[in-house]
C-alpha cells in the first residue's frame, strides 16, 4: 500500500535523496533559530528521535505536520520539496520571503518597499 507520492514511505536500505536534503534544511533552519531537536520535538508534540530521523533522511513526514514543521521553522514549504527557487524570477524569490510571514508583517513589508520604490523612481527621473 506504498505508494510513491507518499513520504511517509521509505526504503530502509536506502535514503531517499528528497527526504535528505529536505531534512538537511530543516536541520539548518531549526539551528538557524537555536532550536534543539529536542525543543523543535516538544513544539510538534514529536519525539526527537523522529526530528532527527527526518534531518538525517531517514523517514519521511505527513502532509499536515510538514506544512506545521515549515510554519515553526520559516521554511518554504515549496523549497523543501523543490529545491531552490534562485532560479525563478525576482517576483517569486519575494513571494517566497513573504509566504510563511503573518499578514500584518506582509502589510508592514509592502508599505516599507512601496515607501523605498517611490523614494527610488523619484531620484532616477530626475
Amino acid at each position: 500500500m506504498c505508494e510513491s507520492i507518499d513520504v511517509r514511505c521509505s526504503d530502509m536500505k536506502k535514503k531517499n535523496p528528497q527526504n535528505v536534503k529536505m531534512g538537511q534544511l530543516f536541520r539548518e533552519a531549526r539551528e538557524a533559530k537555536g532550536w534543539t531537536r529536542e525543543r523543535l520535538a516538544e513544539k510538534m508534540e514529536l519525539s526527537a528521535q523522529f526530528i532527527a530521523d527526518l534531518e538525517l533522511g531517514n523517514s519521511g513526514i505527513r502532509l499536515d505536520r510538514f506544512a506545521e514543521l515549515c510554519q515553526l521553522l520559516n521554511v518554504n514549504a515549496h523549497t523543501a520539496l523543490f529545491g531552490s527557487v534562485e532560479q525563478l524570477p525576482l517576483l517569486c524569490r519575494l513571494e517566497t520571503m513573504l509566504a510563511n510571514r503573518d499578514d500584518k508583517d506582509v502589510r508592514r513589508l509592502v508599505a516599507i518597499f512601496e515607501a523605498i520604490a517611490e523614494t527610488y523612481f523619484d531620484e532616477t527621473e530626475q
